[in-house]
């Protein structure tokens, strides 16, 4: 786990530029949102979000076990907007808090086989991976576009595929290019 937290702090700086590069947008909501709301400073839809949180770790014997799909239509249904706002809410409902738990830990695992897969054999894909699943993964505080509407899907199914991949799928291409 200390590789994985010394890699995570190595790669803090590098995905930040990334981000910023590729979209300022995303850069401001990620890196710097998170970064006012660590330091106290947050607007009011931050302290809705918070509060969110905040409900959610006060009612978690709710949701340890799975409940079903929760409604996208938050316009027509009331209290699904909550989701939309802090999709780990909706996961947590959907999967139950002790298999979330458990597709995290396993998350979490295979980006440390592609960050240790960028180390050791300079596979940039990899790194492109575990940089996209950690963004994903901070997603899940921020906003629930990604698990909600159409045209962003297929791209978090991608990603999740793509970690998710077997050992063996990771270094196929440098494999084939020796």
């Amino acid at each position: 786990m200390g590789c994985f937290g010394a890699s995570l702090v190595f790669m803090y700086p590098i995905a930040e530029n990334y981000v910023n590069d590729v979209s300022p947008i995303l850069h401001e909501r990620i890196f710097s949102k998170s970064e006012q709301l660590l330091s106290g400073e947050y607007s009011a839809a931050d302290k809705e979000r918070t509060d969110f949180i905040n409900q959610f770790l006060n009612n978690l014997d709710k949701y340890l076990l799975p409940q079903g799909y929760v409604s996208k239509r938050t316009l027509e249904d009331v209290g699904t907007g909550v989701y939309m706002d802090f999709p780990l809410l909706e996961l947590s409902y959907m999967l139950g808090v002790i298999f979330l738990v458990i597709f995290i830990i396993y998350y979490f695992r295979n980006i440390y086989k592609h960050l240790k897969n960028y180390y050791l054999n300079s596979a940039k894909d990899s790194a492109i991976w575990a940089t996209s699943g950690i963004v994903l993964f901070l997603l899940l505080f921020l906003e629930g576009s990604n698990l909600n509407y159409s045209y962003i899907t297929p791209f978090t199914g991608l990603i999740l595929a793509k970690i998710f991949m077997n050992d063996t799928r990771l270094t196929f291409r440098r494999t084939l290019s020796n």
